[in-house]
């Protein structure tokens, strides 16, 4: 992708235009046989190698090239993919729709994150690590998304109103991965869960006593045996979000959070946890 992008800023029309036909053709060796998915799936890192033109890992696509219809292409090929309800089929291939949503971020519309969160959501329940990952960071980088606002500033396209439709099923697709006992410590996880609870901050009341509950035991397990620095380090901001965002609002929620947070808390004292 580094070489076709390297190619397009010296020869982006012909580069584009050779690059538009291969994707093409592989687009329609899939279409005539769903077993070649191989081809898809070098189809649409060919279209990531040709459509940007400026991007950065923490804000995104920030320029992309004309040549290329990314929002027809997104509804042809990679929304079409994800709507497929059936994790076993082609997972490689949804990880890679789960990598286009994510670049682009910016270029979608509120509407169109809407209509993409709950497809995102279901993939959390794919028993393909890669899948659920995948879906884990590409929601928390559309929760850090930033839109143009008043007076020369940034502000979040996802607000807490906007998320608050999706928290339960968002919150039970991580805390399945969390709670699942054969799986290793996700940082990727964490960190969404960290980040879904800080957008959502006021509408976290209906569901404070389930996370709290969560992070409580997922905190008493790395207590144990820490083991990944990042998934700590996210697990403990995890849990100072939701302190800061209901005690603020209900001062009556400390004492539950001192019942729950202490015994895990004096347990890791008393190990010299380091």
């Amino acid at each position: 992708q580094e070489l076709l992008r390297a190619m397009c800023r010296q020869f982006e029309g012909p580069t584009t235009a050779i690059c538009s036909e291969h994707v093409s053709q592989m687009l329609g060796q899939f279409a005539a046989d769903k077993s070649q998915w191989k081809m898809k799936d070098v189809a649409i890192h060919l279209m990531l190698g040709i459509a940007i033109r400026a991007e950065s890992a923490q804000f995104g696509v920030s320029q992309v090239n004309e040549g290329v219809n990314v929002m027809e292409f997104f509804s042809s090929h990679v929304l079409t993919e994800l709507q497929v309800t059936d994790m076993t089929v082609r997972p490689m291939v949804k990880a890679t729709c789960i990598k286009f949503v994510s670049v682009f971020r910016n270029q979608f519309t509120k509407e169109q994150i809407g209509a993409l969160m709950p497809l995102l959501i279901a993939h959390l329940g794919s028993s393909f690590v890669v899948l659920h990952t995948y879906a884990a960071a590409a929601i928390e980088k559309i929760l850090t998304a930033k839109v143009d606002g008043p007076n020369n500033t940034k502000v979040s396209k996802i607000g807490g109103g906007e998320l608050k439709p999706f928290l339960n099923n968002l919150f039970t697709g991580l805390f399945s991965i969390v709670d699942n006992v054969e799986l290793n410590e996700n940082e990727y996880v964490m960190k969404c869960i960290m980040r879904a609870l800080n957008v959502a901050k006021d509408d976290l009341m209906d569901v404070v006593q389930v996370v709290l509950e969560k992070l409580t035991t997922a905190l008493s397990k790395v207590a144990k045996n820490p083991k990944n620095p990042q998934y700590n380090h996210f697990l403990f901001e995890s849990i100072a979000v939701l302190i800061r965002s209901v005690c603020t609002k209900d001062s009556a929620h400390t004492e539950a959070f001192e019942q729950f947070l202490f015994p895990p808390f004096q347990t890791v004292l008393q190990m010299e946890v380091v």
